[in-house]
């Protein structure tokens, strides 16, 4: 397909813009660091940070494992001080990263599952929800089992209906306990079905052993890697096992074919690395590797003994959350993330790997964009696009200091922030990689054309400075690896937050769009002093209230959003007076042009009520067509660049261009609706629209 940003589906890994036997030069950053000309940056960070040593750290990531750009972002005490794009979003076409491109996330999406799912755990453990047992703590939800248990007569003879003098025989199985799943008999039957696959000529495993397993895992086994499930589910196996001719793949259907013994794995897979302790496990690099293959059994260990990654599992936990969520379109698992935690923080482009393709795209490289390949099945554990900013904005979100819009309550933050089986070698706190004694929380990802890594360093591991501020970095790429070891480091991501932690930064610097902070100051208290004698004049009426006066004004003490239908209310601010823009057109608002085509251009400027031009304003262009909202072009970081579609004219001060349509004929072109919004420096939006017809000048 055609890259809506400019680009093609191949790239030429071997003509880097940052070619290491043309370009490299010796700088401070080492022999394989790139000329600044040829690393572009994009972005603000605050006054106080050294950025000559943070943007070098980026820029030799970039050019020593040969990636095409990144976006980096960090947060300390709740307020975004760092928002960069470095490199290309497309190499080929030179088009630079800007901070506001999204990349894919790859892994670094059970982040964002773990949230949601935990959000729907704290309601239900207040009563909110019906599908689990009201009333109960968050600790004992995130011990309910998965699949209870079945009874042991798994053998019996369905034929044979009497078990004891007088009693018929029960069905099985018969499943007891509160399951965290639906229709837990499906998977019991599948697990059957697996040991008499998988145990013909073996004596390593069996149905009891089985049984034991699947019924004493629980939900908080799948947060942490720690459940016995296989590394990854195999969809195309499973579709054809349940739909051969065609049809929908469910994630219940792909879960019971991982439980029935069908699949094996490679010797060099991390499923026979972990299963069988690394005794048949061998490189692909060793000369020993012969390419064996080795049939999986469908769980690997007793559930909470072991850590061995599995994407799968977190598939289970996006199941679970459709199933807690309850039936319709509305509570999928995509449309609880949306609702519960991305839309309440104003992150209306996170969207699913292929899905909403646009200019906010940064090109995959070593992949495609591919509207036919959207990410559905493997959304929960791996198929999100986002940017740094996005991230930053959601770990900030379950901040200590958080007192606006906050994602979890201060105690689920702490559970989900302790190892939950801290015996386990490798044991992780839910939904992260890992953490360290002195308060270093990391978790990467890796896809095809994307990978990440997001830190939270919490309060005091930086003791020098900054030792009561929590500090958040997310670094995002738009590139594939050959490797794990090619993914932004944590040493990495700990060096540019302590570049951050010791500057000497404004205290109400803050690159979150005012509505969406994390972090909203507490109003300065009045000096005491004698109370005023009561006026004898008049008073004149007071003005209409702005709110319903029966809603409680909002306030800067921690609020969370609401589960089903959350709101987001601003911070309380000083009426201003916003900004004016003005939309100029020739021809008034009717554009033509020769060859069959028409061409609008147009620019527009931005005053106060008195017609001054307002320093720092910021403008966004806007074209609405179709009910369809498009953004053109963006100055000094208030979103997007223009769209690929048609001919823009973009100059640098982003309020002069023109886009051309292809063959609109009079009476039948398109309305476009042209929008300018301008922004000042406190938040404030003011805009002003015109409506364009085009028709071509043979029409006319």
């Amino acid at each position: 397909m055609t890259n809506p940003i400019g680009g093609s589906n191949t790239v030429n890994r071997h003509g880097r813009v940052c070619a290491l036997a043309a370009a490299a030069i010796v700088v401070a950053l080492g022999s394989a660091a790139c000329d600044k000309k040829d690393w572009p940056i994009q972005g603000e960070g605050a006054p106080g940070i050294h950025e000559a040593t943070l943007n070098q750290l980026v820029i030799k990531y970039l050019a020593d494992n040969e990636m095409a750009g990144a976006t980096v972002a960090v947060t300390r005490a709740g307020r975004l001080v760092w928002s960069k794009g470095y490199g290309w979003a497309n190499e080929n076409e030179r088009l630079r990263m800007q901070p506001w491109h999204r990349s894919r996330i790859g892994s670094t999406s059970k982040f964002i599952t773990t949230i949601g799912l935990l959000q729907l755990l704290e309601s239900a453990s207040s009563g909110g929800l019906t599908s689990f047992t009201t009333g109960s703590n968050l600790q004992a939800l995130l011990s309910t089992k998965l699949y209870g248990h079945p009874g042991n007569n798994w053998d019996h003879d369905p034929s044979d209906t009497v078990l004891a003098p007088g009693g018929n025989a029960p069905s099985w199985p018969n499943v007891t306990g509160k399951t965290a799943l639906a229709n837990p008999e499906l998977y019991w039957e599948a697990l059957r079905k697996g040991v008499e696959n998988y145990t013909p000529g073996r004596d390593d495993i069996d149905m009891d052993q089985l049984i034991e397993w699947a019924s004493s895992i629980e939900i908080r086994h799948l947060l942490t890697h720690t459940s016995g499930h296989l590394r990854s589910g195999d969809t195309e196996a499973a579709m054809a096992y349940f739909h051969p001719g065609g049809g929908e793949l469910t994630y219940s259907e792909l879960h019971r074919y991982m439980l029935m013994g069908l699949t094996s794995a490679d010797e060099s897979s991390a499923d026979v690395k972990c299963f069988l302790d690394g005794e048949l496990y061998v490189k692909k690099d060793d000369p020993a590797y012969t390419g064996q293959d080795y049939p999986m059994p469908p769980l690997r260990y007793q559930p909470g003994t072991k850590e061995c990654y599995s994407n799968h599992g977190f598939g289970v936990v996006g199941m679970i959350i459709d199933e807690i969520a309850g039936p319709g379109p509305e509570n999928t698992y995509r449309r609880v993330i949306e609702r519960n935690v991305l839309e309440p923080l104003g992150l209306f482009d996170v969207v699913p790997n292929n899905v909403d393709i646009s200019d906010l795209d940064a090109w995959p490289h070593g992949s495609s964009l591919d509207p036919d390949d959207p990410s559905d099945l493997g959304l929960a554990t791996g198929g999100w696009s986002a940017t740094a900013r996005d991230l930053a904005r959601i770990m900030c979100g379950i901040d200590r200091g958080s007192n606006n819009l906050r994602l979890l309550d201060p105690a689920t933050v702490t559970v989900m922030e302790t190892e939950a089986f801290p015996a386990v070698p490798g044991s992780q706190p839910l939904g992260w990689d890992s953490r360290n004694t002195e308060g270093r929380l990391t978790k990467n990802g890796v896809t095809a054309g994307g990978n990440s890594r997001i830190a939270k360093f919490l309060p005091g591991y930086f003791k020098d400075r900054a030792a009561n501020d929590e500090i958040n970095v997310a670094f995002m790429v738009n590139d594939s690896t050959d490797s794990d070891s090619d993914v932004p480091g944590t040493d990495l991501l700990e060096a540019i937050a302590k570049v951050v932690a010791e500057a000497n930064i404004p205290a109400d610097y803050d690159l979150f769009d005012p509505a969406y902070r994390c972090f909203v100051p507490e109003p300065e208290p009045k000096e005491p002093g004698l109370v005023a004698p009561v006026p004898t004049i008049t008073e004149p009426p007071l003005p209409p209230p702005l709110v319903n006066p029966t809603v409680a004004p909002p306030t800067t003490t921690e609020s969370k959003p609401t589960r089903v239908a959350p709101t987001t209310t601003p911070p309380t601010r000083t009426p201003r007076t916003p900004p004016t823009p003005t939309i100029h057109l020739p021809h008034n608002g009717w554009h033509t042009a020769p060859d069959g085509k028409a061409q609008i251009r147009f620019h527009g400027t931005a005053v106060d009520s008195a017609g001054e031009a307002i320093a720092g304003t910021r403008l966004r262009w806007t074209a609405i067509e179709g009910g369809k909202s498009t953004v053109l072009c963006v100055g000094s970081n208030f979103g997007p660049t223009p769209t690929a579609t048609g001919v823009i004219v973009n100059p640098s001060d982003c309020t002069t261009f023109s886009r051309q349509f292809t063959n609109p004929v009079k009476g039948s072109g398109p309305n476009i609706t042209i929008r300018l919004e301008a922004k000042d420096d406190s938040g404030l939006v003011g805009s002003a629209e015109v409506i364009i017809a085009l028709y071509t000048a043979t029409a006319r």
